[in-house]
């Protein structure tokens, strides 16, 4: 005779993090990068603030300038293609819904000639 374990017995088996439900499938599947990028940000503003810092610790000399950007320019490239993508991004953005405008009046546009309370026949243009 079979004995069947209870569901808990079951679960009790498998350690916490293999004990997958709807709820924490769809959470992990919704990751969207949020806490990552205020880490990346902060650490990254953190940095400025340091280099700034070493400039003025420096007295704003030529030979510490020469050092800090030496040394930090690496910091700036990702920021840099992050800034760049997002400003290229809104560009595009702007020219394809001034694009679509233009397309959806040019689809909805009256002829010339036409005003709201009078409409000009088709023989009376040729003249």
């Amino acid at each position: 005779m079979a004995m069947s374990l209870p569901w808990r017995a079951v679960v009790a088996k498998f350690p916490a993090s293999e004990v997958r439900t709807s709820e924490t499938l769809e959470r992990d599947e919704s990751f969207d990068g949020l806490p990552v990028r205020g880490f990346l940000w902060t650490l990254f503003f953190f940095k400025m603030g340091t280099v700034v810092a070493i400039f003025w610790a420096a007295g704003g000399s030529g030979e510490a300038g020469i050092l800090l950007s030496a040394t930090t320019w690496p910091w700036l490239i990702i920021p840099g293609i992050v800034l760049f993508g997002w400003l290229a991004f809104h560009l595009r953005l702007r020219r394809a819904r001034a694009r679509r405008r233009e397309l959806q009046r040019a689809e909805w546009m009256v002829n010339d000639r036409e005003t709201m309370g009078v409409s000009v026949r088709p023989n009376e243009l040729d003249v």
